[in-house]
């Protein structure tokens, strides 16, 4: 979306050392994907190069809503600001969507300059 002049998205990325026991499975530990989500700005012009992000994710996948699934995932899809909120669709887990709500403010506070 175009938001201040710069595209804005939010992205997700994964961190993939995250090892846990999964329940049904042997006892010894197995290496889980854990989804993460940040966001990123561009420049409007091409080359589009990248002018903030997020250093760190501003969410993470919840492991307790996996039901044994093999990684624990957060899939944002489309974004709107609303109110001073950004409301974000996306896909959790492989097993439903939702919509959140992230202040803006917040959001600010999070991106650095690339």
């Amino acid at each position: 979306m175009m938001y201040k002049g710069e595209w804005l998205a939010f992205f997700h990325g994964k961190w993939d050392n995250h090892r846990t026991r999964v329940a049904g499975q042997s006892s010894e530990c197995k290496r889980r994907h854990v989804y993460t989500m940040g966001v990123v700005t561009f420049s409007p012009v091409p080359p589009f190069n990248i002018l903030r992000w997020t250093p760190h994710p501003v969410d993470v996948a919840a492991p307790d809503m996996t039901d044994g699934n093999y990684a624990d995932v957060i899939f944002p899809c489309g974004q709107v600001l609303h109110d001073g909120q950004f409301a974000v669709s996306m896909g959790l887990n492989d097993r439903r969507s939702e919509i959140r709500f992230y202040p803006e403010k917040w959001i600010e506070s999070q991106l650095i300059t690339a």
